[in-house]
């Protein structure tokens, strides 16, 4: 048995790594703080520190943007097939709750929503080239319907992206047939303004 060095600890546990954190510096090998009372100072501090804390992780995330792009990039290309299963499981089982959220984040937000939906239509006119035939603009058309078909029989979201964005911060893509790919919602937020994410790995190759 071992005695946390905790003063508020009162209790005796196991000398084990299910109540101990290991620590390669002390003589068994384990923290002299259980992990309940390291879990409860943590949260303890947080409260007492919360803007400090919420500052410096945001600082930190402005200034390593890039990095942490490309780690969400790799990441995505090694566990892609278990993260959309995960996000198709989580969206089938809150399909009513997700709905819901939307619908009021619509609502409460309505300004906003319209002035993307009319940036966003701006974009697409200016990007869309005069010179594309009657048979590109079905084939347009075509990538929309399937989005929603498959939105309609898998329950999953599905949208039409822009593979170079079309108000991307580097390069700016056309509203043309070979320039879109379907993805789901997920996929898409993950992507966000970018090219793709191969592109982002080969360039840092």
């Amino acid at each position: 048995m071992k005695t946390c060095s905790s003063h508020k600890c009162e209790q005796v546990n196991p000398q084990s790594d299910d109540c101990f954190n290991r620590r390669a510096a002390s003589s068994d090998g384990l923290s002299s703080i259980c992990k309940k009372c390291r879990k409860r100072d943590r949260a303890i501090h947080y409260e007492q520190n919360r803007e400090r804390l919420l500052a410096k992780a945001k600082s930190y995330y402005e200034d390593h943007k890039e990095e942490r792009a490309v780690y969400g990039a790799i990441r995505y290309e090694q566990n892609s097939e278990k993260i959309l299963a995960q996000n198709a499981t989580y969206q089938e089982k809150n399909k009513e709750e997700i709905a819901k959220k939307k619908a009021a984040n619509r609502k409460a937000n309505s300004g906003k929503v319209n002035a993307w939906v009319a940036k966003r239509r701006a974009a697409k006119i200016l990007a869309t080239p005069k010179w594309l035939t009657e048979d590109q603009y079905k084939q347009i058309e075509a990538f929309y319907i399937e989005a929603a078909r498959l939105t309609e029989e898998t329950g999953i979201a599905y949208q039409v992206d822009h593979i170079e964005p079309l108000q991307g911060e580097n390069v700016r893509g056309f509203h043309v047939p070979w320039n879109l790919q379907i993805l789901t919602a997920s996929e898409n937020a993950f992507k966000g303004n970018r090219v793709n994410n191969k592109k982002i790995l080969n360039s840092q190759s």
